[in-house]
């Protein structure tokens, strides 16, 4: 596979993989570049004492504004299921609605 890219049998995964993720002015490309794939959360389950769950994702970008643009992105994707999710400033987390 190596030298279908033109990199010696000895090359490292690194090298392969690093190489095809930007171009030569290191801006991403392909799959890397694109945003949806770089929205980062983690999911928080919280079981309470009546046996209900409540359930939101933390971000994991920092800004308020990718925060707010991971929240619309994730509902458009997941618009097709009925899911809405909206981002309580208050909390931190997006909400799943």
């Amino acid at each position: 596979m190596y030298e279908a890219y033109g990199y010696g049998a000895d090359s490292r995964p690194s090298n392969l993989h690093s190489n095809r993720a930007k171009d030569k002015n290191s801006n991403f490309i392909s799959f890397n570049a694109e945003r949806r794939f770089s929205e980062n959360c983690l999911l928080q389950i919280d079981r309470n004492e009546d046996g209900s769950v409540a359930y939101g994702l933390i971000p994991i970008d920092l800004t308020i504004e990718v925060v707010e643009q991971i929240a619309e992105h994730m509902t458009a994707y997941s618009a097709p299921y009925g899911t809405k999710l909206t981002y309580d400033k208050e909390s931190g987390l997006i909400r799943i609605a």
